[in-house]
């Protein structure tokens, strides 16, 4: 059998539940890839079709038994060779729920219900070493990876904090794969604090006014202090015991760990880092069923401590590896197998997981709740022959026991067989042990027909041979009559194996019997003419010639028929070629046969004649090349039009532009000339006023300068301005008397002044 994919293991399973159409695989997978491994499925006999849909075939039951078989027992050991060599199953199935967790982590969108995992026990029982395997096989360093909670203290887990209380660095163990927490025995309530966030299952949490995402799986390392329940053994509350896959290695035996515990840890060294795939289902269509084998299997504190919630998510989880139905039948069996260790399940679950997704309430349980009469009507034992031994309760067998209470020899079964058995047990629906009994007890039966176990052994070689080959009975029995029949007649198998060559060979070229007895009628009579009969045989030579390049007896009919045509038209060898270079040429202008035909339909309904069809083709392609540059230049005229009007438009909002600048600019000109004027006038007055000041000022100075204090002048100047300032009425009169005598005098010093002349002296300017 070939290598099964994925798809294929869901196909089977998928058709494991009865025959059905494959539309509901259709969603989950590519449709071409589910028709495409439904058709190598088929080819290989594993599947076949049916009324209802498609079907499993026996061969196909069989490879699901012996796939479901090897998947329990191997677990992820194939996808990960180094779990083999763990010291104990229990730490094996641990680490598998770690890897299961991790992939739903890191590649699904579930919020809430994640799993962590707990693993308490002595010192040196493989603890801290389960959890530095697990770091190597992510390819993460254990020493950053695994936080030993005795030296660490407060927030330390998630922040450093410096003198002043700032975060200075954040720990990396938020955005880890894993965090181990080690010694959580010894850590103090600030420290237990701190770790309670990793716990809750949830994948957001808000922290430090932030929402952090809490990336990896928590993995929490103790050892277990005195107490008679498991949260008094941790310390850890049931919420959080809740989100936890706990596994005491208390009672566990295990090997000389000082002489093979690093083996593990080295194979994961040299294996490298585990691939973590994306699961490919949320298995949610298994609910019902791992819901009732929880029910059945778990005991009141199991089944008040593992969230249903949890191993759904784990096998969701392990579909990165398997397909639905197996995934989650892993992921159940490594939960059992692990919280086992706790006394979280009932004996026997081993049988319920196997029978799990079909596995059935038991008729011992059924009678719970029953009034206690029907119970012992139920339980009493009645001499009865069993008709239907198919029916037996399976509770009425004897007790299975284990290699240590069982006196029997111990023996062991190789895989193959153990897969045997597995299939055997699902085929018929029954315990194991009852299936086997039935089976020796048939066997015993035809030891008294004469029949012993070579016999047994030659027919099941001989039915195993058959079903390879695709034989059935009635073709082995037809075969054995045929033989008989042809000793009947003196005639052996090889001469058997000519007539079926000849048959082939008749088939071959289409003859029936009656036809090669004609063609063997033909060459006797030939030959009794005298006629040479190498005339048919260069005549079968030369077909067998043409059928070799691929011409066959119909297809040189075909050639002969058209050579017939082609020189009816007058077209020779030569001239084919130019015919087919001409045909392939029309094709490439698009003028196949049916476009030709409408065409010279066309032409000859508008009255056209063949010699004229030319000319017209001509004028027709001009006219349709000057219609197509017609519209083509009215399509650029328009776009020019609406490139004017937009230009027009913009030319007229800049006229619009610059004349508002030009009466701006003239509005200033007149502005700066009426300045220029005011200016002008304002600098003549000012060119007056200094000259005025600059007179008045020398006037001040020269009279200062070259006149006493009592000069009459002051004296007669001051008597006019006391006047004028204190009886106007007589200023008038009194400027008439002293003012002739005053502007005399200032001239006369203006003149002398201009002149170049001194001064008169003080006594004379007093005279005078």
């Amino acid at each position: 059998m070939r290598h099964m994919m994925p798809t294929d293991w869901a196909l089977l399973e998928f058709l494991a539940q009865g025959a059905r159409p494959i539309a509901g695989l259709l969603s989950r997978y590519p449709k071409g890839t589910v028709y495409r491994r439904l058709r190598g499925l088929r080819a290989e006999g594993l599947i076949a079709t049916s009324p209802q849909g498609y079907a499993l075939t026996s061969t196909g039951e069989r490879a699901l038994a012996e796939r479901d078989a090897q998947v329990f027992i191997e677990g992820l050991g194939e996808a990960y060779p180094p779990l083999r060599d763990v010291p104990t199953p229990q730490h094996r199935a641990w680490l598998e729920l770690a890897l299961a967790a991790l992939a739903l982590r890191r590649h699904t969108d579930q919020e809430d219900r994640h799993a962590g995992l707990l693993i308490l026990g002595p010192t040196l029982s493989w603890k801290t070493s389960a959890a530095e395997f697990l770091a190597v096989a992510l390819g993460v360093d254990p020493t950053t990876h695994i936080a030993d909670l005795r030296a660490e203290s407060g927030q330390s887990l998630w922040i450093r904090r410096g003198p002043t209380g700032d975060v200075i660095t954040q720990r990396r163990l938020v955005n880890a794969p894993i965090a181990v927490f080690d010694e959580y025995q010894a850590a103090d309530r600030a420290v237990r604090r701190a770790v309670a966030p990793f716990l809750t299952g949830k994948r957001r949490l808000a922290i430090e006014n932030d929402v952090v995402t809490i990336a990896p799986v928590p993995i929490v390392i103790l050892n277990p202090a005195p107490g008679a329940t498991l949260a008094a053994r941790t310390g850890l509350s049931a919420p959080q015991l809740r989100r936890l896959i706990p596994l005491d290695v208390t009672g566990l035996t295990l090997s000389d760990l000082a002489a093979s515990g690093t083996r593990p840890l080295a194979a994961a060294r040299r294996a490298g880092p585990c691939m973590i795939p994306v699961p490919q289902d949320a298995a949610d269509t298994l609910r019902a069923p791992l819901v009732e084998v929880l029910r059945t299997v778990l005991t009141p504190d199991g089944a008040a401590l593992l969230d249903v919630e949890v191993v759904l998510g784990l096998g969701r989880g392990m579909t990165a590896w398997f397909s639905p139905t197996v995934a989650l039948r892993q992921a159940l069996y490594n939960t059992l197998l692990v919280v086992e260790t706790v006394g979280w399940v009932k004996p026997g679950w081993v049988d319920a997981v196997r029978a799990f997704p079909n596995a059935r309430p038991s008729r011992a349980a059924s009678t719970i709740g029953a009034a206690p009469g029907q119970a012992a009507l139920n339980t009493r034992t009645m001499p009865i022959i069993p008709l239907f031994p198919e029916r037996r309760d399976p509770a009425g067998e004897e007790r299975a026991m284990s290699a240590q209470d069982s006196m029997m020899p111990a023996f062991t079964l190789s895989e193959t067989a153990k897969a045997e058995l597995v299939w055997l047990s699902r085929e018929l629906q029954m315990p194991l042990d009852m299936a086997v009994g039935v089976l020796i007890d048939h066997y015993r039966f035809t030891m008294g027909t004469g029949h012993d176990f070579g016999n047994l052994q030659a027919i099941a070689h001989l039915r195993k041979a058959c079903a390879e080959t695709h034989v059935t009975a009635q073709d082995l029995r037809d075969c054995v009559e045929l033989k008989a029949a042809l000793r009947e007649h003196d005639l052996a198998i090889d001469e058997v194996r000519d007539a079926l060559e000849v048959a082939k060979a008749l088939d071959a070229a289409g003859l029936s019997l009656e036809q090669a007895q004609a063609v063997a009628t033909l060459s006797a009579d030939l030959e009794q003419a005298g006629i040479d009969t190498a005339i048919a045989d260069e005549l079968r030579s030369a077909l067998t010639r043409y059928q070799a390049l691929g011409y066959d007896v119909e297809r040189l009919t075909a050639i002969a028929g058209l050579w017939s045509r082609l020189e009816a038209l007058g077209i020779g060898v030569d001239d084919l070629a130019g015919a087919l270079d001409h045909l392939e040429q029309l094709r490439a202008l698009g003028l196949d046969q049916a476009t030709a035909e409408a065409l010279a339909r066309a032409l000859e309904a508008a009255g056209i004649t063949t010699e004229d069809r030319g000319v017209v083709l001509h004028h027709v392609v001009d006219t349709g090349c000057a219609a197509a540059d017609r519209v083509r230049l009215d399509q650029e005229r328009a776009r020019r039009a609406r490139e004017v009007t937009a230009l027009k438009a913009t030319l007229a909002a800049r006229r619009a532009a610059l004349t508002e600048i030009h009466r701006q600019i003239d509005g200033a000109t007149t502005q700066r000339e009426q300045l220029q004027r005011e200016l002008t006038d304002l600098t003549q007055q000012a060119a007056a006023f200094r000259d005025a000041i600059v007179t008045a000022t020398a006037l001040e100075r020269f009279l200062l300068q070259h006149t006493a204090a009592d000069d009459p002048f002051w004296s007669k100047l001051e008597l006019l301005l006391t006047t004028k300032r204190s009886a106007p009425a007589l200023f008038s009169t009194l400027q008439s008397w002293l003012g002739p005598d005053l502007r005399q005098r200032v001239r006369a010093f203006l003149d002398q002044i201009a002149g170049g002349g001194t001064t008169p002296a003080t006594g004379a300017a007093g005279e005078a």
